[in-house]
């Protein structure tokens, strides 16, 4: 099957869902051991400094994980925030060995710092060779190449934190989503979240409210069970946070939007991608974005069929 074309935004600020899962057989996790967690988290967290983005929410389980990243718009750097950033990327290089640099080379420095597809790269890549060193195993570790959402404004970027933050509770891995070690929710929850993208900044209108009304909005969402086997918050907790207009357990399972989606947004935002996609062969299954009536956005999700790079 041919490569989902990679959907990215550029000239403005963009945020992403990404995801990516190990190569595994059947009940085997890779991922499973908290060493592992560690050194993902580690990576997650070295790398996102290093590039010009924020990491809004992210989770850790064990054969897979999520995240949601804001990349910064392209824009002119200063060379000395280069050579920073080079530094972190490149600890073994001298200072002469930077004075040798041209400016091609600087350039293309600054773009890669700015593309999503790199940042990915380098996070898969260097994990990958670490998990290989660490238990002796050689080959691909992850099984393909990570999967992305675009989402469209401030709304988007909610639900797709809320939908990250609440996966290992969905996988029954944990009571409540902010009790699993390997997630923002965690360390928001514990006050370690200073290397996160602050609430406030990446959903301005949870307001003053901040953390209390975000971990409000986790328990609605997780909620009560919709059908029998899906995933359930203690009642107790749901009644404390609810509201008359809140709807509960939206995602005590998985949503398509957030699994296979390539954008969500507004329906104004999502039209012309669909639009662009379909005129370009890429997009034969509908011509109309469909509508997540449950959270007032709406998606597009496609199966390509031309092969597209990342």
């Amino acid at each position: 099957m041919p490569r989902t074309r990679r959907l990215k935004i550029k000239g403005q600020n963009a945020a992403y869902h990404v995801r990516a899962r190990a190569a595994r057989h059947i009940g085997e996790y890779p991922l499973e051991h908290p060493e592992c967690k560690q050194e993902l988290e580690r990576l997650i967290r070295f790398y996102v400094e290093a590039y010009f983005c924020e990491l809004a929410s992210y989770q850790i389980l064990g054969s897979h994980y999520h995240a949601v990243i804001l990349n910064e718009q392209m824009r002119r750097v200063p060379r000395k925030e280069l050579r920073r950033r080079a530094r972190l990327l490149y600890p073994k290089a001298t200072e002469e060995e930077l004075d040798r640099w041209d400016d091609a080379k600087w350039t293309r420095l600054k773009l890669r710092l700015f593309d999503i597809s790199e940042l990915m790269r380098n996070i898969q890549q260097a994990f990958a060779r670490w998990y290989n060193k660490r238990f002796q195993r050689k080959g691909h570790f992850w099984a393909e190449r990570f999967q992305s959402t675009l989402l469209i404004g401030e709304r988007a970027v909610l639900e797709g934190s809320l939908y990250v933050d609440l996966n290992a509770f969905r996988a029954h891995l944990c009571d409540l989503p902010w009790e699993w070690p390997f997630g923002s929710a965690y360390h928001r929850e514990n006050r370690t979240a200073g290397w996160l993208m602050p609430l406030a900044r990446a959903v301005p209108s949870l307001g003053s409210g901040g953390y209390s009304a975000y971990k409000r909005l986790l328990v609605i969402r997780g909620g009560i069970a919709s059908k029998i086997g899906d995933r359930k918050m203690p009642e107790n907790v749901v009644q404390q946070a609810l509201s008359d207009s809140a709807q509960t357990g939206l995602y005590s399972m998985r949503q398509p939007c957030f699994s296979r989606g390539l954008v969500l947004g507004p329906e104004e935002a999502v039209k012309p991608w669909l639009t662009d996609a379909y005129l370009h062969g890429r997009y034969r299954r509908q011509r109309e974005p469909v509508h997540q009536s449950d959270l007032g956005l709406f998606s597009m999700r496609t199966r390509p069929n031309v092969r597209a790079e990342s």
